[in-house]
């Protein structure tokens, strides 16, 4: 240990300093340590001088390598960090591991070789990196992971599975008719849309998956380790469900939203997150072409493969004009019931289905305001009227059914109604009717006695344009 005091004036400047200084002897044991050292590491002068410097301050799993360095210096005289600003970890006396700035010099005092050193503490700076970075990475609207840091996490994962022999996934997740509900129900209800579905995917997550949002309605699952594409299969299968459940994201406002999906398997080989999230995203809008709301999945750079699509309809354009054509004179119907009866039968006749009908909300119960064809049963005429809580259209409009129900006995809630059983009522298309003021006055439905496999998002769609046309002779 150095015998000579360091002089007043010198040691008042090392103990204002704002890094810690130390000094240390040929055998790396302490004998300067300033206020600042104290502060940083939580050992008083008392304790630091003449202790081994490794033994306060460098982590254990750094030990050995500051131990070489020390004998390599005895043996040869080598300093490798000697004048140079290094970035390296230290430890704290409560054993917090943490990052510092270090520059050393050498020196000699008395014959002997002292060396100094100073630190900076670089946990502000780094917590402010991390920060940084992770505001760059993060989508702001849904937390999520965005459009960059999904492509580096895609690239690792892939790195991974190639090392491994492993499989994996992508799913790209694209929303139905988004842009509607923005045109209809404002940006704010778009953006609750994406922060509820955020939500949703991130607490449905396994234990190694990764979603993100690549922008817009986009966002994108990675599965890694998967085994067999089927594993993949079932996760889309069950996020379709998840989605399509009704968000109450307003009080008395329940929406139903739907989703494609497009698969894409890692391959192997010359397999790139580029490739990956093309695949994807070209399965995803076979998915929508084919009457979205389901999965389709990329094979082996050829078609992609999606559940059988929808029947064939007649094109919208001339769906619209056979309903708006003008209307045939009937002697026993006013002009409004003659529209609305050929609107119902033009209805009933694209989509395919036995019976269409328009209906009224009054005072808790249904009201058969309009019905195509007539139907001979005392649940279904015109003027008739049933409790409320007991139908379809209740239900559709609170959300708790779907709009669209390719068979009803396949939904607890819609197997458990009176008219599934008794009709019966096994396909079914509904959507509410609107006041010009907002408020419910009742929908525009059309069920099959059998089940219609065929029915689909797109047929609520072109359903929903019928019901605007017809909102304005509701009132």
């Amino acid at each position: 240990m150095i015998e000579r005091p360091i002089p007043p004036l010198l040691d008042a400047l090392l103990d204002a300093c704002h890094d810690a200084f130390i000094a240390i002897d040929s055998q790396g044991n302490v004998i300067r340590w300033n206020n600042m050292a104290t502060k940083l590491f939580g050992w008083h002068p008392g304790e630091a001088m003449g202790r081994p410097m490794a033994e306060l301050i460098v982590p254990e799993a750094q030990r050995d390598q500051h131990e070489r360095g020390m004998k390599r210096f005895q043996e040869t005289g080598e300093v490798r960090m000697l004048n140079r600003r290094v970035t390296l970890q230290a430890r704290r006396r409560d054993g917090e591991i943490f990052p510092v700035e270090m520059t050393v010099s050498m020196g000699e005092d008395q014959g002997r070789v002292v060396f100094f050193s100073f630190l900076h503490d670089l946990s502000e700076r780094r917590r402010t990196e991390d920060q940084l970075l992770e505001i760059a990475r993060t989508d702001t609207l849904t937390g999520l992971p965005n459009r960059r840091h999904v492509r580096e996490r895609l690239d690792a994962a892939i790195a991974a599975a190639k090392r491994r022999d492993r499989g994996l996934a992508v799913l790209f997740i694209d929303l139905d008719q988004f842009k509607v509900i923005n045109d209809l129900q404002g940006h704010h209800v778009g953006d609750m849309v994406l922060k509820e579905l955020a939500k949703r995917l991130k607490a449905n997550l396994r234990q190694n998956d990764f979603i993100g949002r690549l922008g817009g309605d986009e966002f994108l699952l990675l599965m890694e380790d998967v085994e067999q594409d089927k594993d993949a299969v079932i996760v889309a299968d069950k996020l379709l469900d998840l989605i399509a459940e009704p968000m109450q994201l307003e009080p008395g406002k329940p929406l139903v939203v739907t989703a494609s999906i497009g698969l894409s398997i890692y391959q192997g080989d010359e397999t790139t997150s580029d490739i990956l999230i093309r695949q994807a995203d070209e399965a995803m809008y076979r998915a929508k072409r084919d009457g979205r709301a389901r999965l389709a999945k990329w094979h082996d750079r050829t078609t992609p493969a999606s559940v059988p699509p929808a029947a064939p309809r007649a094109p919208f354009f001339d769906f619209m004009e056979k309903v708006f054509a003008k209307p045939q004179a009937n002697p026993g119907f006013g002009a409004r019931e003659q529209f609305l009866q050929d609107a119902l039968r033009a209805t009933r006749e694209h989509f395919g289905m036995d019976v269409a009908f328009i209906s009224k909300f009054e005072e808790g119960r249904r009201v058969f305001e309009q019905v195509d064809p007539p139907v001979n049963s005392a649940l279904i005429q015109q003027g008739n009227s049933d409790p409320l809580e007991e139908t379809f259209c209740q239900r559709v409009v609170d959300g708790r059914l779907p709009e669209c129900l390719p068979d009803a006995m396949a939904n607890s809630e819609a197997s458990s109604l009176p008219a599934t059983r008794e009709i019966p009522v096994r396909a079914h298309l509904s959507v509410p009717l609107l006041r010009k003021d907002g408020s419910v006055y009742g929908t525009l439905c059309c069920f099959s006695h059998a089940p219609d496999m065929s029915l689909n998002e797109r047929d609520v769609d072109m359903l929903r344009v019928m019901s605007v046309m017809l909102n304005e002779r509701m009132s």
